[in-house]
C-alpha cells in the first residue's frame, strides 16, 4: 500500500535545526494578579516596572483630583508632557490588562507627591528644632543650624507633626533617608 505524502505543517519536525528555532517577537506583558488600588500602588507599579520617566511625572507633576480602581483623574503640572494622560493610561492597560479611563481635570487637586513629602520634610525637621536637646544645642551654640536629620522608625512623635490624612510623620518613608536641610 502507499502512504499519502505528508505535507509539511508546524508540527512536523524539519531537518534543520534553524527551522526549529522559534522566531522571537513581542511579547505582551502578563497583566498583574490585582489592580492597583490606590494612586500610590499606580506609582509603585510603575516603579516596578522601571518605568522611571513616567513614574517621576506622576510624583512631581500631577495633583490628584480623584482616583478610584479603573479611573484616574488629575490636574497636570505646569511641568507635565501633554501627553502624561495618555501615557498614563497605555501603561496601566499593558500592566494590567484593563481598560483605564485617565483624564485631565481643571480641578485644583491634591499637592503633588513630591509636594506631599516636602511638606512632611518640614513638619518633621520643625518637630525636631522644637525637641529640648536640640534647642539647648542651638542655645548652647549661637549660629548653629540643623543641617541633617535622620528619623527613628520607631520613635513616637507628638500628634502636631501628624499629616492631613492621620499619618504620623514619623512612620517610616523611604525617601527620608538622607535628608539634608541647609
Amino acid at each position: 500500500t502507499l502512504e499519502p505524502a505528508l505535507e509539511p505543517t508546524l508540527e512536523t519536525v524539519s531537518d534543520t535545526a534553524q527551522a526549529d528555532t522559534p522566531v522571537p517577537g513581542p511579547v505582551a506583558a502578563a497583566p498583574e494578579s490585582l489592580p492597583p488600588a490606590s494612586f500610590a500602588d499606580v506609582v509603585n507599579l510603575v516603579r516596578a516596572h522601571k518605568e522611571t520617566i513616567l513614574a517621576n511625572h506622576l510624583e512631581q507633576d500631577l495633583h490628584l483630583v480623584r482616583f478610584e480602581p479603573g479611573r484616574i483623574e488629575f490636574r497636570p503640572g505646569s511641568h507635565a508632557p501633554r501627553n502624561l494622560a495618555g501615557r498614563l493610561g497605555k501603561f496601566l492597560q499593558d500592566a494590567t490588562g484593563a481598560r483605564w479611563m485617565v483624564s485631565v481635570s481643571q480641578d485644583q487637586g491634591e499637592p503633588s507627591i513630591a509636594d506631599q513629602a516636602r511638606a512632611r520634610a518640614a513638619r518633621l525637621t520643625e518637630a525636631a528644632l522644637q525637641h529640648p536637646l536640640v534647642r539647648a544645642a542651638m542655645a548652647t551654640f549661637p549660629g548653629a543650624k540643623l543641617v541633617a536629620r535622620r528619623d527613628n522608625p520607631d520613635a513616637v512623635l507628638p500628634d502636631a507633626v501628624a499629616d492631613e490624612t492621620g499619618d504620623p510623620a514619623g512612620s517610616p518613608h523611604p525617601s527620608d533617608e538622607g535628608d539634608e536641610h541647609p
